[in-house]
């Protein structure tokens, strides 16, 4: 088995060819340092659960990407376009996969996040796979 089928099993109820985790955010996380950074995150959230050293990397971690969010938000309180992208819906709905797999503290805030950048991100301009992935996990 190749390591990319290997990678994300537990993001998705059965997986197959078509995991979105893997074969969208990934390849997203792959040119996107913010998207990648919550990645990153959310793996070191899942080792945390076995390796305790992990959890404060998480941790802080967590909090660097949320904070660079809140700066990209304030920042951009006249263009929202700016800050409503699929790529920061991508990197909400991340962080809040790791809160709920670790029971994390800033599940209630992602939550919000995840509600605004779904009200306010235009996809039209998306890759239809993107669009659904999107839809589907932030409906779920």
């Amino acid at each position: 088995m190749a390591v990319s089928q290997t990678v994300a099993p537990a993001m998705v109820v059965i997986d197959s060819v078509s995991n979105g985790y893997r074969n969208v955010i990934l390849s997203m996380a792959c040119n996107d340092d913010l998207l990648g950074r919550a990645v990153e995150v959310v793996a070191a959230q899942h080792l945390g659960l076995t390796q305790p050293r992990a959890r404060d990397a998480a941790r802080r971690g967590r909090t660097a990407v949320i904070q660079k969010l809140r700066r990209d938000a304030a920042v951009a309180t006249n263009a929202p376009q700016l800050v409503f992208t699929p790529s920061t819906w991508a990197t909400v709905l991340i962080l809040l996969v790791g809160e709920t797999v670790t029971g994390g503290e800033e599940f209630e805030q992602l939550f919000r996040m995840l509600v605004a950048a779904a009200q306010n991100c235009d996809l039209s301009t998306v890759p239809p796979v993107l669009r659904d992935f999107l839809h589907k996990q932030t409906h779920m």
